[in-house]
């Protein structure tokens, strides 16, 4: 079985070296080997899947208008 080094396939994928150590370290990677603190990533292995954000894209945890409504509310029971 061939390898890459994580420069490669960080290069082929389009993620940063530091994450692709991540996901090695996390297992996401069937087949990887750690060598002291290198790692040997099969040159067949697939890119693994983001499971950071599962819908595809980036959502804020609260909208500006929603939120100003509800810091607003807040303020008139004060007043």
């Amino acid at each position: 079985m061939e390898f890459m080094t994580v420069k490669e396939a960080a290069t082929k994928w389009g993620l940063s070296e530091r994450r692709l150590q991540t996901i090695c370290n996390e297992g996401m990677i069937p087949g990887v080997i750690k060598f002291g603190r290198s790692w040997a990533i099969p040159v067949n292995a697939q890119k693994p899947v983001d499971k950071r954000i599962k819908s595809g894209k980036y959502v804020k945890s609260c909208f500006w208008d929603i939120c100003y409504e509800k810091i607003m509310s807040g303020y008139r029971i004060l007043v």
